[in-house]
């Protein structure tokens, strides 16, 4: 309560975490570092942020990307 932050300050913080957030994702899922994977992967990390890194690297989403199944993954999002 009480603190000022600019919208730059904000952006700033906002990515230093979700970059935090990327890290753990690529390291459950290293196919999400491939070419042609960079919306699974920004969808992944925005998981990750509002679910923790442990919650998505156990999710449904998670365990389809790695077994291949780029598709079923993404339909897993809507869980």
């Amino acid at each position: 309560p009480g603190m000022r932050e600019t919208e730059a300050g904000c952006t700033a913080r906002l990515e230093r975490q979700l970059v935090a957030h990327a890290k753990p994702v690529i390291a459950c899922v290293p196919g999400l570092a491939g070419q042609g994977r960079e919306n699974q992967l920004v969808a992944s990390v925005s998981l990750a942020y509002n679910i923790g890194t442990s919650g998505f690297c156990r999710s449904t989403a998670a365990r389809r990307f790695n077994a291949g199944q780029w598709r079923a993954g993404c339909d897993a999002f809507l869980m």
